[in-house]
């Protein structure tokens, strides 16, 4: 069963204990206050249009012909103790270096 919940505070989400929390494009200025709030929760943070890559997961972009493509921060989702399939980068996403 997928649910999806609106959230506006930040405290909510963690009482929720959600699987996967998505971070809108009118939040991206806090996503360095998200990311370390939500760090060791063992949640899957995905934001859009974020440009802080350090503090990303999962990151949807608009590439210059408006596609959709996206980028991960590998190293902050195994340290989640989330996994990543290899095969996901084949998809067209970049990953960021960031150690």
């Amino acid at each position: 069963t997928i649910v999806v919940k609106h959230i506006n505070e930040l405290k909510d989400v963690i009482s929720n204990k959600p699987h996967v929390v998505f971070v809108t494009i009118d939040k991206k200025a806090e996503m360095r206050s998200i990311f370390y709030t939500l760090i060791a929760q063992q949640i899957l943070v995905v934001s859009d249009n974020v440009e802080q890559g350090l503090y990303v997961m999962l990151n949807f972009k608009n590439d210059a012909n408006n596609r959709v493509t996206f980028e991960l921060n590998k190293k902050n989702i195994e340290d989640q103790n989330l996994k990543i399939l290899p095969k996901l980068l084949l998809l067209g996403g970049t990953e960021l270096d960031y150690k």
